[in-house]
């Protein structure tokens, strides 16, 4: 198939879990309360940082703060005010999804109110606004190694 713009079939990455994912989100198959428990890892973190020819060189330490999301200390990560407490979701019940029949057709979908949680925080943190999270910076203490310079005979 020269000169068909035809690549094959090798670049073709289909994932079949992702299939059986929407057709448990639209039709309500498999596990219907189906709730994230493992929590998802972060982005990777990138630092652009600037040095001289002889620092690249020689080595050095560098001190670097880096922009993060640490638990909340006054609600110790819940969102909740302090007293009271994440409440079950009255629209889904706690479970994340809102399921709508119409005949013999069931669609389940996420809960637009807590947004699949399960759970919403009626009294909000004043410091964290009800993410359970704030912004923090952490310094950290880098070594910038000596490089290693091949001697030419």
């Amino acid at each position: 198939m020269k000169g068909t713009g035809f690549t094959g079939f090798r670049d073709l990455r289909i994932s079949f879990s992702t299939f059986g994912d929407i057709f448990e989100d639209f039709f309500g198959f498999g596990t219907t309360q189906r709730r994230r428990t493992k929590a998802r890892s972060g982005a990777d973190l990138r630092y652009d940082l600037k040095i001289s020819f002889y620092e690249a060189a020689f080595g050095k330490e560098h001190e670097i703060e880096i922009p993060r999301n640490a638990l909340c200390d006054v609600c110790d990560g819940t969102g909740a005010k302090l007293g009271t407490h994440p409440t079950h979701c009255p629209n889904c019940k706690g479970t994340g999804q809102v399921t709508r029949s119409q005949g013999f057709l069931r669609i389940s979908t996420t809960c637009g109110h807590c947004r699949g949680e399960g759970n919403i925080i009626p009294h909000p943190c004043k410091a964290c606004h009800g993410h359970g999270r704030v912004r923090q910076t952490k310094k950290l203490q880098i070594k910038i190694l000596l490089a290693l310079i091949p001697v030419q005979n």
